[in-house]
């Protein structure tokens, strides 16, 4: 947990520490990702495209803090993408590129 103290714009707060890191990047077939974060239970895996179109979209049950996941990326065409992780109402998003 980071904690923050409190202030003049309130009071104190204590946040999660969370940790997502994908590799290879960039890729050329395969994507995989390491999550980890006190957060357990259903996680979203989104990819999509630099203009917001949703390309892939995978369910994973997360039972512990790690959450390890590869994925193949090798029919998408060269170019900059999006994943977005959701855990809970929780959105991370991390760019990759696929050469």
């Amino acid at each position: 947990m980071v904690s923050f103290p409190g202030g003049p714009l309130g009071p104190a707060v204590r946040l999660p520490v969370a940790d997502l890191s994908i590799y290879p990047n960039p890729t050329h077939s395969t994507l995989s990702l390491r999550r980890s974060s006190e957060y357990t239970g259903p996680v979203t895996i989104r990819i999509s495209d630099f203009t917001g179109r949703q390309l892939r979209l995978l369910s994973v049950d997360k039972p512990g803090t790690q959450l390890t996941q590869t994925l193949d990326l090798s029919d998408l065409p060269a170019g900059m993408y999006r994943l977005q992780l959701l855990e809970g109402r929780q959105p991370t998003v991390v760019p990759f590129v696929k050469q």
